[in-house]
């Protein structure tokens, strides 16, 4: 059945579902026959709008908060269930590392104070991309991102809690192109999965070196300007690195760039538009591995890793938003 005590929490906003069902010395208490009632008539109130998507029965998410709170358990004392469940932030948390990335993102929607453990422990990395068609979904990023940008564990903690606009933000999208595409009716999905091993780290050094191995001639464009690349701002370059449809076409992609050909492909300036054009180094791209807020300050570690379909990557959690 439902598991009360963590639901009843989520709802009552209070971080430690263990403690406020049982009275005495475990808190106040709370009767969990009229949560249970409250949940039933939740279920059969034909009002009740889950945001997930329209026309959502909330019964299937009462149902997964249940089974992830039940699915913990607490190593000092051999219980499981809400004893050990995300909202115990004191409590060592343990999760079957398959079910890592959703009982993160069951948190981040709880706003539990865990999702930094979990996060952590598990090697949990994420990916933000824009949608605007169902195909978008099955992808952790566009056919023309084919090396998105991922966030570490430090990164995806730090966001969680925060408003979509702002998580967006601290991802390093600018402020008005959210807006913009926000306008235009784009979703955004946050993608979590765990993984073995630490992805590329997104420098100017770890980035060519990825350029040297998809295209030489790519790679060679970009390591002759490094100096430059990195002590140059996005704004500061002769003509704008950021172009139109029509004018972007030959950096627009390792296949566009490596044919382009004349004297324009080898300056600094055609290097710079490539990586903001077919890689994502947008201008507040700064290429010491870390993300930059809008108001230049060092943000937390960012990483680079190859396009994927959704269902090929093992063990990963989505979130719309």
């Amino acid at each position: 059945g439902i598991n009360a005590e963590y639901m009843g929490a989520v709802r009552c906003g209070v971080s430690q579902p263990a403690q406020c069902f049982f009275g005495g010395d475990r808190g106040p208490g709370v009767n969990r026959d009229d949560v249970g009632r409250e949940i039933v008539d939740i279920i059969d109130d034909g009002s009740f709008v889950d945001s997930s998507h329209e026309g959502a029965h909330p019964w299937p998410l009462f149902l997964h908060r249940a089974w992830h709170s039940l699915g913990m358990w607490c190593e000092n004392t051999n219980t499981g269930g809400s004893s050990g469940a995300i909202g115990a932030p004191e409590r060592p948390i343990q999760i079957d590392a398959t079910v890592a990335a959703a009982a993160f993102l069951d948190a981040w929607r709880a706003g539990g104070g865990v999702v930094a453990e979990i996060a952590e422990t598990y090697g949990l990395y994420g990916h933000i991309r824009r949608c605007n068609a169902p195909e978008d979904f099955e992808w952790i990023s566009s056919r023309n991102w084919p090396y998105p940008f991922i966030m570490g564990p430090e990164l995806l903690s730090s966001v969680a809690g925060r408003t979509d606009e702002e998580v967006l933000v601290a991802c390093g999208l600018e402020r008005e192109w959210i807006r913009k595409r926000r306008a235009e009716g784009s979703v955004f999905m946050l993608a979590v999965f765990p993984l073995a091993q630490p992805p590329t780290r997104a420098t100017w050094q770890g980035l060519i070196a990825l350029s040297e191995r998809v295209s030489p001639v790519v790679g060679a464009r970009l390591r002759r300007h490094e100096a430059t690349l990195e002590a140059t701002a996005f704004c500061d370059y002769s003509e704008p690195v950021q172009l139109d449809a029509e004018a972007a076409a030959p950096y627009a992609s390792f296949e566009a760039f490596s044919a382009a050909a004349g004297p324009e492909y080898e300056t600094a300036l055609a290097a710079r538009r490539f990586m903001y054009h077919a890689l994502g180094c947008t201008a507040l791209y700064s290429g010491d591995g870390f993300t930059m807020m809008e108001d230049g300050t060092r943000g937390h570690p960012e990483y680079v890793m190859p396009r994927q379909r959704i269902a090929d990557i093992p063990m990963v959690a989505t979130m719309r938003f």
